[in-house]
């Protein structure tokens, strides 16, 4: 019973965490969870403006490509992005009540996740509308998102430490995601590459997760050696991250004072 209790508290502190911050992230804005959707139609809207007739032509179907890439993309680095500055914007909780501090950076990925399955719905729909065929695949799709899920929360649970140790965590960070958005084939397709420059490019797991979105939602074509190894690596990744944290989890209140 004990235990019970204990997870039955945890899955309470975690409701309210992702609640809360889901209704307060844009509180006072005119549109307000319009923005969910506005962003990334921007994006889209100016991605495809530049790049439509150009890497665009020799892609079939290429709004669509570059909106499955874009939402994963834009997906990634908003939950890792949240995750790294959650312990500092969650610092008076941390200092006055008792909890698993893990709970925080889930939530901050949880409530970006939120804000994606919306996002995702959405997609469906533009896509039946455009006339792209709907296949089994498509179910495939919700394991996909877990599967970036987890990856994501494995990262998040270290950039939440690091943003604690170094102060410019967020900066390099920012950065990154910066250049990674065109070593990761968002607007492009990879077939257009040298074969030297792809090879290295399939290095990056978010490649194989475009790839895969890809192939379940315009291909019709179910990406079972990609799925298990991102499985296999998005696993890993979130069991290391969550037992680093747990592992500096009693130090972070001393970090915060």
């Amino acid at each position: 019973m004990p235990r019970a209790e204990s997870l039955y508290r945890c899955w309470h502190v975690l409701w309210e965490l992702t609640r809360c911050e889901f209704k307060l992230r844009d509180q006072g804005s005119v549109f307000g969870f319009c923005w969910t959707l506005l962003y990334p139609a921007a994006m889209f809207a100016s991605l495809y403006l530049i790049f439509g007739g150009w890497i665009g032509r020799d892609v079939p179907g290429y709004g669509s490509f570059l909106l499955v890439g874009l939402l994963q993309w834009n997906f990634f680095v908003s939950a890792t992005s949240n995750a790294l500055t959650s312990l500092r914007r969650k610092a008076p909780l941390i200092k006055n009540f008792s909890f698993p501090r893990g709970l925080i950076v889930i939530s901050s990925v949880l409530v970006v996740g939120l804000s994606y399955a919306l996002e995702m719905g959405v997609l469906a729909l533009l896509l039946v509308l455009v006339g792209t065929p709907v296949t089994w695949t498509w179910a495939l799709v919700p394991a996909l998102s877990a599967l970036l899920f987890l990856w994501a929360l494995g990262l998040g649970f270290a950039l939440a430490l690091l943003g604690l140790e170094f102060i410019d965590t967020e900066r390099l960070w920012s950065l990154g995601t910066h250049v990674g958005f065109f070593a990761t084939p968002v607007f492009y397709a990879t077939d257009a590459l040298p074969p030297g420059i792809r090879d290295w490019l399939w290095l990056n797991p978010l490649a194989q997760f475009l790839a895969a979105f890809r192939a379940c939602l315009l291909e019709g074509r179910p990406p079972w050696a990609s799925l298990a190894s991102l499985a296999l690596w998005a696993t890993v990744l979130a069991l290391a991250g969550g037992w680093l944290f747990a592992r500096r989890s009693p130090a972070i209140g001393e970090r915060l004072r």
